[in-house]
Protein backbone atom coordinates (compact mmCIF):
# COMPACT_ATOMS: atom_id res chain seq x y z
CA UNK A 1 0.00 0.00 0.00
CA UNK A 2 1.33 3.52 -0.87
CA UNK A 3 2.26 5.75 1.78
CA UNK A 4 -0.11 8.74 2.97
CA UNK A 5 1.12 11.91 1.03
CA UNK A 6 -0.36 14.83 2.89
CA UNK A 7 -0.35 18.46 1.12
CA UNK A 8 1.22 21.21 3.07
CA UNK A 9 -2.27 22.50 4.30
CA UNK A 10 -2.61 19.07 5.83
CA UNK A 11 1.08 18.60 7.33
CA UNK A 12 0.35 22.11 8.94
CA UNK A 13 -2.88 21.22 10.75
CA UNK A 14 -1.15 17.77 11.47
CA UNK A 15 1.55 19.49 13.40
CA UNK A 16 -0.29 21.61 15.35
CA UNK A 17 -2.90 19.03 16.83
CA UNK A 18 -0.33 17.12 17.43
CA UNK A 19 1.74 20.40 19.26
CA UNK A 20 -1.71 20.71 21.01
CA UNK A 21 -2.58 17.48 22.19
CA UNK A 22 1.16 17.04 23.26
CA UNK A 23 0.65 20.49 25.34
CA UNK A 24 -2.54 18.74 26.72
CA UNK A 25 -0.29 15.96 27.53
CA UNK A 26 2.19 17.61 29.60
CA UNK A 27 -0.11 19.76 31.41
CA UNK A 28 -1.22 16.87 33.27
CA UNK A 29 2.23 14.92 32.55
CA UNK A 30 2.01 12.46 35.85
CA UNK A 31 -1.76 11.83 35.35
CA UNK A 32 -1.01 10.74 31.51
CA UNK A 33 2.38 8.64 32.67
CA UNK A 34 0.29 6.81 35.36
CA UNK A 35 -2.06 5.95 32.80
CA UNK A 36 -0.34 5.30 29.92
CA UNK A 37 2.04 3.06 32.35
CA UNK A 38 -0.87 1.17 33.92
CA UNK A 39 -2.71 0.44 30.48
CA UNK A 40 1.06 -0.79 28.75
CA UNK A 41 1.76 -2.82 32.15
CA UNK A 42 -1.93 -4.85 31.72
CA UNK A 43 -0.73 -5.94 28.54
CA UNK A 44 -2.90 -2.96 26.55
CA UNK A 45 -2.31 -0.56 23.96
CA UNK A 46 -5.62 1.92 23.44
CA UNK A 47 -5.46 5.00 25.92
CA UNK A 48 -8.89 6.27 26.94
CA UNK A 49 -9.10 9.69 26.67
CA UNK A 50 -12.79 11.61 28.02
CA UNK A 51 -14.90 14.26 25.95
CA UNK A 52 -15.30 15.55 29.16
CA UNK A 53 -11.77 16.62 29.26
CA UNK A 54 -11.14 17.55 25.36
CA UNK A 55 -14.13 19.89 26.18
CA UNK A 56 -12.23 21.40 29.46
CA UNK A 57 -9.33 22.32 27.63
CA UNK A 58 -10.85 23.66 24.61
CA UNK A 59 -14.38 24.92 24.21
CA UNK A 60 -16.49 22.64 21.38
CA UNK A 61 -13.76 20.34 20.46
CA UNK A 62 -15.38 17.27 21.91
CA UNK A 63 -18.24 17.97 18.91
CA UNK A 64 -15.36 18.48 16.38
CA UNK A 65 -13.66 15.36 17.26
CA UNK A 66 -16.88 13.65 16.52
CA UNK A 67 -17.71 15.48 13.78
CA UNK A 68 -13.94 14.38 12.02
CA UNK A 69 -11.66 12.21 14.16
CA UNK A 70 -9.65 11.58 11.31
CA UNK A 71 -8.40 14.98 11.62
CA UNK A 72 -7.78 14.57 15.38
CA UNK A 73 -7.00 11.28 16.38
CA UNK A 74 -4.54 10.43 14.03
CA UNK A 75 -2.11 13.58 15.70
CA UNK A 76 -2.87 12.93 18.83
CA UNK A 77 -1.59 9.53 18.47
CA UNK A 78 1.53 10.39 17.44
CA UNK A 79 1.62 12.96 20.05
CA UNK A 80 1.18 9.89 22.48
CA UNK A 81 3.51 7.94 21.08
CA UNK A 82 6.26 11.07 21.14
CA UNK A 83 5.17 11.85 24.99
CA UNK A 84 5.74 8.41 25.79
CA UNK A 85 9.16 7.96 24.39
CA UNK A 86 9.79 11.16 26.54
CA UNK A 87 9.25 9.93 29.63
CA UNK A 88 9.74 5.93 28.95
CA UNK A 89 11.90 4.65 25.97
CA UNK A 90 11.85 1.27 27.06
CA UNK A 91 8.11 1.13 26.97
CA UNK A 92 8.28 2.45 23.39
CA UNK A 93 10.64 -0.65 22.23
CA UNK A 94 8.40 -2.87 24.21
CA UNK A 95 5.46 -2.37 22.63
CA UNK A 96 4.01 -5.06 20.10
CA UNK A 97 1.49 -2.96 18.50
CA UNK A 98 1.51 1.03 18.01
CA UNK A 99 -0.59 2.74 21.24
CA UNK A 100 -4.13 4.18 19.78
CA UNK A 101 -6.43 6.76 21.34
CA UNK A 102 -9.65 5.40 22.89
CA UNK A 103 -12.92 7.94 23.45
CA UNK A 104 -15.43 7.89 25.59
CA UNK A 105 -17.65 10.21 27.31
CA UNK A 106 -21.25 11.68 26.34
CA UNK A 107 -21.36 10.77 22.56
CA UNK A 108 -24.96 12.62 22.07
CA UNK A 109 -26.43 11.99 18.81
CA UNK A 110 -23.63 10.14 17.62
CA UNK A 111 -24.40 7.24 20.35
CA UNK A 112 -26.62 4.74 17.90
CA UNK A 113 -28.09 1.25 17.30
CA UNK A 114 -26.70 -0.44 14.47
CA UNK A 115 -30.25 0.29 12.65
CA UNK A 116 -29.15 4.24 13.60
CA UNK A 117 -25.89 3.66 11.71
CA UNK A 118 -27.08 6.17 7.90
CA UNK A 119 -25.11 7.77 5.39
CA UNK A 120 -25.72 11.17 8.01
CA UNK A 121 -22.66 9.22 10.43
CA UNK A 122 -20.26 8.70 8.11
CA UNK A 123 -16.62 9.78 8.78
CA UNK A 124 -17.75 10.70 12.09
CA UNK A 125 -16.76 9.25 15.10
CA UNK A 126 -19.93 6.53 16.87
CA UNK A 127 -20.26 4.71 19.40
CA UNK A 128 -22.53 1.84 17.86
CA UNK A 129 -24.77 -0.26 21.03
CA UNK A 130 -26.76 -3.45 20.07
CA UNK A 131 -26.93 -6.95 18.76
CA UNK A 132 -26.43 -7.99 15.35
CA UNK A 133 -28.90 -10.45 14.87
CA UNK A 134 -28.97 -10.76 10.95
CA UNK A 135 -27.23 -9.47 8.18
CA UNK A 136 -26.94 -9.80 4.79
CA UNK A 137 -24.90 -11.17 1.96
CA UNK A 138 -23.17 -7.84 0.96
CA UNK A 139 -19.42 -7.40 1.15
CA UNK A 140 -18.96 -5.20 4.63
CA UNK A 141 -17.25 -1.93 4.48
CA UNK A 142 -16.05 -1.59 7.69
CA UNK A 143 -11.66 -0.71 7.93
CA UNK A 144 -11.60 -1.85 11.57
CA UNK A 145 -13.74 -2.57 14.18
CA UNK A 146 -13.01 -2.84 18.22
CA UNK A 147 -15.20 -5.63 20.07
CA UNK A 148 -15.30 -4.84 23.84
CA UNK A 149 -16.48 -7.66 26.65
CA UNK A 150 -19.07 -7.07 28.95
CA UNK A 151 -16.37 -6.79 31.67
CA UNK A 152 -14.85 -3.41 29.57
CA UNK A 153 -11.82 -5.62 29.54
CA UNK A 154 -9.39 -5.13 26.48
CA UNK A 155 -10.36 -6.96 23.10
CA UNK A 156 -8.41 -7.17 19.82
CA UNK A 157 -8.76 -4.63 16.82
CA UNK A 158 -10.15 -6.19 13.94
CA UNK A 159 -8.41 -4.93 10.84
CA UNK A 160 -9.89 -5.72 7.29
CA UNK A 161 -7.88 -4.49 4.38
CA UNK A 162 -9.87 -2.46 1.73
CA UNK A 163 -8.27 -4.22 -1.07
CA UNK A 164 -8.99 -7.33 0.15
CA UNK A 165 -12.89 -6.53 0.73
CA UNK A 166 -12.76 -5.07 -3.40
CA UNK A 167 -11.78 -8.14 -4.40
CA UNK A 168 -14.02 -10.35 -2.86
CA UNK A 169 -11.60 -12.22 -0.81
CA UNK A 170 -12.71 -11.40 3.23
CA UNK A 171 -16.15 -11.27 4.05
CA UNK A 172 -14.86 -10.94 7.80
CA UNK A 173 -15.80 -13.33 10.66
CA UNK A 174 -19.19 -15.16 10.67
CA UNK A 175 -19.27 -15.59 14.79
CA UNK A 176 -17.09 -14.14 17.74
CA UNK A 177 -15.78 -16.11 20.38
CA UNK A 178 -17.88 -16.97 23.55
CA UNK A 179 -17.80 -13.78 25.75
CA UNK A 180 -17.58 -11.33 23.39
CA UNK A 181 -20.74 -8.60 22.89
Amino acid sequence: MAPLRLTAIERDEHDNEMRFFSDFLHRNREEWEKKIEKEIHNGRTRITVDLKELRKEKAGLDLRVLESPAKYLLPWEDALLSFLKETNEKAVRQLKQPLKLSVQGAFGRNHVTPRGMTAATLGQLVCVEGIVTRAGLVQPKLVQSIHVRKDHSESPARATRLRALRDGQSRGDAQDEPGWV
